[in-house]
C-alpha cells in the first residue's frame, strides 16, 4: 500500500482481493491516524498518545513484531503497561522507549483463528490508557511453553522396597494442538540403575502412557504420574531426585529436578498455587532462557515473569533465593510485584475460580558470580504449604 492514494479503476475491470485489502488498510492508517489528531487535542501533557502502529493496518501474528508509537508510555520509569485483550505483554525489544514500544505478539495468545479475530490493544501509564484495534491472526507455527506442576507424592514419606506415586499436572502452553513427549527421570547417587529399572509413566485412570506420549489442545492440562516400584533397599536418608521433562518440537518444559529422601516425610506443595515457567525480558546485557536453565553473560540483568494461579484470597509472601552453590547474583522481587501480593476473591471470582498474576523477579549477574539454582518460593500468609519453582542459573 503506499500514502499517495490508490488507482482508479475503468468500468468494467475487475476489482481484485488485493485492491480491497489496499482500500482497507488506507482506511485503518486514516483512522489511526484521526484517532491520534483527536486524543492529542483532548488529553493532557501527560497522558498516553498513540501516533502510529507498525503494521499500519494492526493486522499480525500471534508471535510477530508490533511497534506502537507515541507519547508518554512511561517507559523509562516502569510505569508502561500493555496488554493485548487480557494478555498482559511482558517482553519488550531493545529501543524501547517513552515514545516507542516495540515487542511481538504473546505466544499464550491461543485462541486466534487463521483469518484473525479484532483483539484491542491497551496501552496505559500510571495515570492514564488509551486503545487501539488490532487483528489477530494464528502463528501456525508450533511456538510456546509447557508448565510442569508437581501436585504431590503419595504416601508422603518414600520408603525402601515400596512404591512411590509423584503427581504432575502438564498443561499446554502452545499455541498449536501438539503431541508431547514426556520424559521421567530419577538421580541417585546409590544403586541408580535399580531406581531407573524401577521407574512408569502413568495417566490419570493409573494406566501405562502408550509410547510415553499425550496430545494436548492449547491450554489443555492431563495429571501425569511418575511411579517408582519399587524403591530400592537403601538405607533411610539416601537422597534422590524426580523430574518430569516434556517436548515437542521447541515447545519444552520441565519440573526441574526435586530433592527428596528415603525415609523423610515430604511436605506437599500448596495445591491451591500453581507457579509456571517463566519468560525473560533481558533489560541489559546477554542472556538466554529455556525450560530449565537461565544464562547469563556478565553483568546481565534479566527480568523473570512467572505466570501463577491462586484459587484461595490472602496475601501471598514471595521468596526468592540461591541454592545449590550460586553465590553472587543480584536478587530482588520487581517493583511491579507487589509483596506480600494480594489476591482478591473478585479476582478469583472473576478469573472463574481462579486468579491470574505474574510474579516477576529481577536477577542481575555479579561480579564473581557461580552457577547453582533459582529458588522462588510463593507462601500464603498463615499457611506452612508453599509452591516453589526452580531455575537453573549457568554463566554464558
Amino acid at each position: 500500500m503506499t500514502t499517495t492514494g490508490l488507482p482508479h479503476v475503468q468500468p468494467g475491470d475487475l476489482i481484485t482481493a488485493g485492491q480491497i485489502n489496499d482500500l482497507i488498510d488506507l482506511l485503518n492508517s486514516i483512522d489511526q491516524r484521526l484517532a491520534a489528531v483527536e486524543q492529542t487535542g483532548a488529553q493532557s501533557g501527560s497522558d498516553v498518545v498513540i501516533s502510529a502502529i507498525e503494521p499500519p493496518s494492526g493486522n499480525v501474528k500471534v508471535g510477530e513484531l508490533v511497534r506502537v508509537h507515541g507519547a508518554n508510555f512511561g517507559f523509562s520509569v516502569g510505569s508502561h503497561r500493555v496488554y493485548i485483550d487480557d494478555v498482559r505483554v511482558n517482553a519488550f525489544e531493545a529501543g524501547s522507549s517513552d515514545q516507542l514500544l516495540s515487542f511481538k505478539v504473546p505466544l499464550t495468545i491461543v485462541d486466534a483463528p487463521v483469518n484473525g479475530r479484532p483483539a484491542v490493544l491497551t496501552v496505559s501509564n500510571a495515570t492514564s490508557s488509551t486503545q487501539r484495534t488490532l487483528i489477530l491472526r494464528s502463528a501456525m507455527t508450533l511456538a510456546g511453553a509447557a508448565d510442569v506442576n508437581f501436585i504431590n507424592v503419595q504416601p508422603a514419606t518414600p520408603t525402601a522396597n515400596a512404591q512411590a506415586s509423584f503427581q504432575f499436572q502438564v498443561v499446554s502452553q502452545a499455541n498449536l494442538e501438539a503431541t508431547f513427549a514426556l520424559t521421567p527421570s530419577v538421580i541417585s547417587s546409590v544403586s541408580q540403575a535399580l531406581w531407573t529399572s524401577g521407574l512408569r509413566l502413568l495417566d490419570s485412570n493409573q494406566v501405562e502412557i502408550p509410547g510415553g506420549q499425550v496430545t494436548l489442545t492449547p491450554g489443555q492440562s492431563k495429571t501425569v504420574f511418575v511411579v517408582i516400584n519399587p524403591i530400592p533397599n537403601v538405607p533411610n536418608g539416601t537422597a534422590f531426585t524426580v523430574a518430569l521433562n516434556v517436548a515437542s518440537g521447541a515447545v519444552t518444559g520441565s519440573s526441574g529436578n526435586m530433592p527428596f529422601a528415603v525415609g523423610s516425610a515430604v511436605q506437599q506443595p500448596d495445591s491451591t498455587i500453581t507457579l509456571n515457567a517463566p519468560t525473560a525480558d533481558v533489560v541489559s546485557g546477554s542472556a538466554a532462557l529455556n525450560a530449565t536453565t537461565l544464562t547469563a553473560g556478565n553483568g546481565a540483568i534479566v527480568n523473570l515473569s512467572f505466570p501463577s494461579t491462586f484459587t484461595v484470597q490472602g496475601n501471598y509472601d514471595i521468596a526468592p533465593s540461591l541454592k545449590n552453590g550460586a553465590a553472587n547474583w543480584g536478587l530482588v522481587v520487581a517493583v511491579n510485584t507487589p509483596n506480600p501480593l494480594p489476591v482478591l476473591q473478585t479476582e478469583i471470582n472473576a478469573g472463574n475460580g481462579k486468579a491470574s498474576k505474574n510474579i516477576v523477579i529481577a536477577i542481575q549477574r555479579n561480579a564473581g558470580a557461580t552457577a547453582g539454582t533459582l529458588e522462588v518460593k510463593v507462601t500464603r500468609q498463615g499457611q506452612t504449604q508453599n509452591r516453589t519453582r526452580t531455575l537453573q542459573l549457568q554463566l554464558g
